[in-house]
């Protein structure tokens, strides 16, 4: 939600700021001034930060490769999408190739 609105979108019953600060008061933390999707995007990063795939698909949606790289290896966007596991190519041989 609190990523949604921030665009500009209109009839959203809450502005990014509040839903920001919403759930920085529940975490007991003191709210923002203001937000910009890079505050949206390490609030998200700080709460959902155990849930897998979470923060990758936001960084693939967002294009911010660079931020999926680490220890020398490069993501870029060739990589968004994961190979088929061998197990399940071997027991599907359709999936050869794809």
């Amino acid at each position: 939600m609190r990523e949604a609105v921030l665009p500009g979108s209109l009839g959203a019953a809450i502005t990014p700021l509040a839903a920001v600060n919403t759930v920085r008061e529940r975490a007991g933390l003191d709210p923002l001034a203001s937000v910009t999707i890079d505050d949206v995007m390490d609030e998200k990063f700080a709460e959902f930060g155990m849930e897998w795939g979470i923060r990758y698909r936001d960084m693939v949606r967002l294009q911010r490769y660079d931020e999926l790289s680490y220890e020398g290896r490069e993501f870029t966007e060739d990589k968004i999408f994961l190979p088929y596991p061998q197990a399940r190519v071997d027991a599907l041989p359709q999936l050869a190739g794809k």
